[in-house]
């Protein structure tokens, strides 16, 4: 299993997938990938690396992203790709963490997108 962090600014990805990596204290990376910015690395997302990024293997793939347009682009991306990708509609930072925290905790695919998009605020 996989997650992908999807931003519009690289930084952005690269700092929750460090924040990330810190918090749950683990050190392997090969299984969160941040992807930020347009292909020139201006403000943007980058459909061909995310569809790179899905296709480098078969397994369950998780997309988190910050804002709508990241949204677009993984959902496209994920239906050319097909199988065992799921697009998050979760929030970015928290969703990401808790997903991350239970994949690296060994839990099923299903419950880390359920992680993902658990409600942070609850009325």
């Amino acid at each position: 299993m996989k997650i992908i962090l999807v931003s519009h600014v690289n930084a952005f990805a690269e700092a929750t997938k460090e924040y990330i990596l810190k918090m749950v204290q683990s050190s392997d990376a090969s299984k969160l990938f941040a992807i930020g910015g347009d292909t020139d690395g201006g403000i943007g997302t980058d459909y061909e690396k995310i569809v790179e990024v899905i296709e480098r293997d078969e397994e369950d793939t998780l997309i988190i992203c910050d804002l709508g347009s990241a949204v677009l682009s993984s959902e496209a991306a994920a239906a050319l790709v097909g199988n065992n990708v799921h697009v998050s509609n979760g929030s970015f930072v928290e969703g990401a963490f808790s997903a991350s925290t239970l994949m690296f905790a060994g839990a099923d695919f299903k419950s880390v997108i359920n992680a993902a998009e658990e409600q942070v605020f609850k009325k």
